[in-house]
C-alpha cells in the first residue's frame, strides 16, 4: 500500500490557443465586402439622385415653356386689334401728317396699356407710317421693313411670329404681325415688337436658363452676359452620360464648372430651343452620405458578427477544455480505483480525503465512514466490534 504525502490536488495543462491571426484573417473578407457594398450603395444613390434631378429639370422645362407661350399668347390679339381701328386703313389709303400723328398717339396709348415694347403700322411697301414712340424716335420712319420676315408673312396674309434683332438697337426681339386689307387688297401690316428682356423679367429667378434661336445664337437668358453668344460656344465639350434607367444626362463643362445638368427642349413652332440647368452636386452629396452610412453600418455589423463568432469559439473552447478535464479526471480515477495497491490522500491536518477501492477493502471500510477521518485511526487497535463500527 502506498501513502502519498500530497493533498490530492491534480492539475491539467490547458493547451494554448492562438486565435489572433485567425481573427484578423476572418476580418479581411468582411472589410472587403463592406467596402464593395458601400461603393455600390454610393453609386446607386448617385444614380438615383441624378434621375430625380433629371425629372425635376423636365418639370422645370415644361413650366418655363408654359410661361413663354403664355407670355406670347398674351400679345397675340394685339396686331388684330390695331387693324380694327378705323383710322389705320384711312392712314394707309390717304396718308397725311395729321392722320399719322393721330394713329401714332393711338399706338402710344395702346402700347402703354398692353405693356409691349413698340407698335407700328407699315404700308404696302414696308415703310412705317405710324409709330408708338413717334415723339423721340423720328428716325424710325426712315427704315424700310419690306424684307423683314414678319412683314413678308403679313403680305402673304399670314399671322407673323418672328424673332429678329430690333432696328437700331440690335437687341433681340419678337415680332407679331397681321395684314391690313382694303376689301381684298393688301394695303399694310400692323406690327407688335416685344423685346425679349420682358421675357427675362417674366421668367425671373430660379433655375438658370437660356433661350436659343434657330441660328444658334442666344436671344434671352437668366444671365445677361450669355445673350448674343453662340449656344455651341457654351455647349463646347459637352459630356453625355447614361444612367441605369437608360436616361441620358448632359453636362456643359464651360458653365458652372460642370456642376449642373443641361436639359433642352425645342419649341418647333417658334424655332427656339430652351435649356435649363440643374445643380448636380446634390448627387455627389447623397452618394457620399449613403456610402459613409453603409460603410459605418457594415463595419458595425461586421464587428458584431466577429464578436459573436469569437464568443461562440470561446464557448466551444471552454466546453472542449471542460470535457477534456473531465475525461482526464475520470481516467485518473479509473487508474487509481483499479490499482492493486491501496492509495490514500490526506490533507495538511491529517484527515483522509480519498481512498481507492483496494484501500477500502484492506481496511474493511466504506467511503462515507473513512473520509474526513484522521489517518491515525487506521493504525489503532480495533475495537471489539471492528473498524466497520466507526461512527
Amino acid at each position: 500500500m502506498a501513502l502519498p504525502g500530497s493533498s490530492g490536488r491534480r492539475t491539467t495543462r490547458r493547451p494554448g490557443r492562438h486565435r489572433g491571426s485567425a481573427s484578423l484573417l476572418a476580418l479581411v473578407p468582411v472589410v472587403l465586402a463592406v467596402l464593395l457594398l458601400a461603393l455600390f450603395a454610393a453609386y446607386r444613390a448617385r444614380d438615383w439622385t441624378l434621375q430625380q434631378l433629371q425629372q425635376q429639370g423636365s418639370e422645370a422645362l415644361l413650366e418655363r415653356v408654359g410661361e413663354i407661350r403664355q407670355w406670347l399668347d398674351g400679345y397675340d390679339y394685339l396686331p388684330f386689334l390695331l387693324t380694327q381701328n378705323r383710322d389705320v386703313p384711312r392712314l394707309l389709303l390717304y396718308p397725311n401728317q395729321e392722320m399719322g400723328v393721330r394713329v401714332s398717339r393711338y399706338l402710344e396709348q395702346t402700347n402703354l396699356v398692353a405693356g409691349s415694347t413698340a407698335l407700328f403700322i407699315l404700308d404696302a411697301d414696308g415703310r412705317a407710317v405710324a409709330y408708338s414712340h413717334w415723339r423721340d424716335q423720328q428716325d424710325f420712319y426712315l427704315r424700310n421693313h419690306g424684307r423683314r420676315d414678319y412683314f413678308l408673312d403679313a403680305r402673304r396674309g399670314e399671322q407673323g411670329r418672328r424673332f429678329a434683332l430690333a432696328e437700331g438697337s440690335l437687341s433681340p426681339a419678337f415680332y407679331l404681325s397681321a395684314p391690313i386689307y382694303d376689301q381684298q387688297r393688301f394695303i399694310g401690316a400692323a406690327v407688335v415688337r416685344l423685346n425679349l428682356q420682358l421675357l427675362q423679367h417674366r421668367l425671373g429667378p430660379g433655375l438658370p436658363w437660356l433661350l436659343g434661336s434657330g441660328d444658334g445664337s442666344l436671344i434671352a437668358a437668366s444671365e445677361p452676359d450669355w445673350v448674343g453668344r453662340e449656344r455651341a460656344e457654351l455647349a463646347q465639350d459637352e459630356q453625355v452620360r447614361t444612367l441605369l434607367n437608360g436616361t441620358e444626362i448632359h453636362i456643359w463643362p464651360q458653365l458652372f464648372e460642370g456642376h449642373r445638368l443641361a436639359q433642352t427642349v425645342a419649341l418647333d413652332d417658334l424655332g427656339w430651343s430652351l435649356t435649363v440647368f440643374q445643380d448636380r452636386r446634390a448627387a455627389a452629396r447623397n452618394a457620399r452620405a449613403v456610402g459613409l452610412v453603409t460603410l459605418g453600418g457594415g463595419i458595425a455589423l461586421g464587428l458584431l458578427l466577429l464578436l459573436l463568432r469569437e464568443r461562440r469559439l470561446k464557448q466551444r473552447s471552454q466546453q472542449e477544455t471542460r470535457r477534456a478535464l473531465e475525461r482526464s479526471e475520470q481516467q485518473q480515477r479509473d487508474i487509481i480505483d483499479t490499482a492493486q495497491v491501496g492509495l490514500i490522500t490526506v490533507d495538511a491536518g491529517g484527515l483522509m480525503g480519498f481512498l481507492n477501492g483496494t484501500a477500502l477493502k484492506q481496511f474493511g471500510l466504506s467511503s462515507s465512514l473513512a473520509l474526513q477521518q484522521p489517518l491515525r485511526r487506521l493504525f489503532l487497535e480495533p475495537e471489539a466490534d471492528g473498524p466497520c463500527n466507526w461512527r
